[in-house]
């Protein structure tokens, strides 16, 4: 019986800087029988192969060598190699400094997501051996996280300090006090880094509540201390007002008293401005919050 022939398939290998870990090298055979490898390096002795794997130990050139001598009912296969260079890596990444900004005041709205609340710029050199962070922040400066914070998220926009919510970093549930994220995100070399602290809040959050953080620590490498932890500023609450009346029916001739507990700010469906009113018919009454800062709300209905 003639045998029949067979070839080899090995994988390609890239190009790899010194100090890279012992990885695995891919070689089968049309024919299904094990494939031999071998290894060749100039100078001689910078690599060696145990089974598939492959370490490294120096610096030149390296060949893979597949084989397959064949059995009873395969002729052995061509024998096929792949070259790789081995060189120094690039300089390592360095964290040179962190900071964390405030960069939005504005009131937020209850039941709202991805409120900003603290920017972390971080600098680097190098990008060997990238960095993933690990952030301890705290909500110190909160009024009452417990309320009014139901998630805390991290963003990394790379090198760009403008918000967006592209690339989620990590999460926490319900944070109160000390918290650690982990970033999944590892830095950029030779750049400032932007990381974005931001809050959900529920629908029962606090009236006028502040909502705060503090970046107690970073540690890239090592713990380090951020230039700025407790940068100036906050975010409030927009409070949402909450009307009631002195009765829900009217009979000519008589009134009900509506009031809001929200005094300032406040605006009623009847265009009056008080913190009660008097009406004198039916209707559906409501009053609409507004700030200075733009923040609005509008409180709940009554029907007299």
């Amino acid at each position: 019986i003639e045998k029949a022939g067979q070839s080899i398939s090995l994988e390609a290998l890239p190009d790899i800087f010194l100090g890279t870990e012992p990885f695995a090298v891919k070689a089968t055979a049309t024919s299904g029988l094990k494939v031999g490898l071998a290894i060749a390096s100039d100078p001689a002795g910078i690599a060696s192969i145990n089974g598939d794997v492959v370490t490294v130990t120096g610096i030149g050139k390296v060949a893979i060598i597949a084989s397959q001598p064949g059995n009873a009912n395969y002729n052995p296969a061509p024998q096929v190699s792949d070259t790789f260079l081995v060189s120094n890596p690039p300089p390592p990444m360095v964290y040179v400094s962190g900071t964390a900004e405030q960069p939005n005041t504005v009131s937020v709205q209850k039941a709202s997501t991805n409120n900003v609340i603290l920017r972390v710029a971080i600098s680097t050199t190098g990008a060997w051996n990238p960095i993933k962070p690990v952030f301890t922040f705290s909500t110190n400066g909160t009024t009452n996280a417990a309320q009014d914070i139901s998630k805390a998220k991290l963003y990394f926009t790379g090198g760009s300090d403008v918000f967006s919510t592209t690339t989620l970093a990590g999460t926490i549930n319900a944070p109160n006090g000390s918290f650690q994220i982990a970033s999944t995100q590892a830095l950029l070399g030779d750049t400032t880094n932007y990381f974005w602290l931001v809050y959900d809040v529920p629908a029962t959050a606090g009236n006028s509540h502040l909502l705060d953080a503090e970046l107690t620590s970073i540690n890239a490498n090592g713990v380090k201390t951020p230039t700025v932890s407790a940068p100036a500023g906050n975010r409030t609450i927009c409070p949402t007002p909450v009307i009631s009346a002195s009765k829900t029916t009217i009979c000519a001739g008589a009134s009900v008293t509506l009031t809001s507990d929200i005094a300032p700010g406040i605006r009623w469906s009847t265009g009056d401005t008080t913190a009660s009113i008097t009406v004198t018919k039916g209707g559906t009454y409501y009053v609409v919050y507004t700030d200075p800062e733009a923040c609005s709300s509008t409180s709940n209905s009554i029907t007299i």
